[in-house]
């Protein structure tokens, strides 16, 4: 997982909510908060912020099938898109 947050994606709707999704998955997973930090590429203060607020469940529901398929959300004139980015991107 620490590898599909190691991207540069502007901090969209959809990204920030995969993030939140992703620290309560870990959360859940027993991982500490320097461990969440690392793995989702934020500080130990957005992780607490991100950890109280309200997960979109359509993305939640979601974030499995993305981070396997390495799917990004990419804004794409006025609509975001779900792309998939390689590894060399």
């Amino acid at each position: 997982m620490k590898e599909y947050f190691n991207k540069e994606i502007p901090n969209l709707y959809e990204w920030v909510q995969m993030k939140r999704v992703a620290i309560k998955v870990l959360t859940m997973q027993g991982k500490s908060i320097p461990e969440i930090c690392e793995i989702v590429n934020l500080n130990r203060q957005n992780v607490w912020r991100n950890k109280k607020l309200e997960i979109d469940s359509d993305i939640e529901h979601l974030f499995a099938y993305h981070v396997h398929r390495n799917l990004y959300p990419i804004k794409q004139k006025t609509k975001i898109k779900w792309l998939q980015i390689t590894r060399e991107n």
